[in-house]
């Protein structure tokens, strides 16, 4: 479904918005981006942002990519331009607002005291991300645990990222 552009000029705002607290990047705000775009506006499918979002990671570049990928979707090459610079305005903006302030001193207690109570932060929207996102992949009951194992491993040993997703990639395969 093509929105309007009054409609797509709401969701440039409420990108603007979800920039801002994009700690980590822009795939920790994706839960909010699909309640918005899936559940709230019916614009496309579960399986359809699961897809964007997997052509997007796919695709060689910055993850924010998934930005303009879900606005061209939407409304073809204006309204990815308009996502893009609606998600990434207001943060560079402030970026260099702190840069030329002088508070871009990143050796400052207070960089230390924002970057561990951000950390928490992060770690919620990354696991609502792979919730969101493991739901959306239309892989069925077992694709939770298949992520939670990768996720246990991921994080308990040093085995590199590549041999987890193809291990979980031969265990969907089976058990799927």
């Amino acid at each position: 479904m093509n929105p309007s552009w009054s409609a797509l000029w709401a969701f440039a705002a409420q990108l603007s918005m979800l920039s801002m607290v994009s700690i980590g990047g822009a795939n920790v705000v994706l839960p909010e981006v699909h309640r918005y775009v899936v559940i709230g506006q019916h614009w496309m499918t579960d399986a359809q942002f699961g897809s964007l979002v997997a052509l997007a990671q796919a695709s060689p570049g910055p993850n924010v990519l998934v930005i303009a990928v879900l606005g061209f979707q939407l409304g073809g090459v204006a309204a990815a331009a308009l996502t893009m610079l609606a998600f990434v305005t207001p943060t560079s903006i402030l970026t260099y607002a702190l840069t030329q302030s002088g508070a871009g001193d990143r050796h400052a207690d207070w960089v230390a005291i924002l970057k561990r109570a951000l950390a928490p932060l992060t770690a919620g929207l990354v696991l609502a991300n792979g919730y969101v996102l493991t739901g959306a992949s239309g892989a069925g009951k077992f694709a939770y645990p298949i992520a939670a194992l990768a996720a246990i491993v991921a994080l308990t040993t040093r085995l590199n990222p590549v041999w987890v997703i193809l291990g979980c990639g031969v265990l969907g395969a089976v058990v799927l």
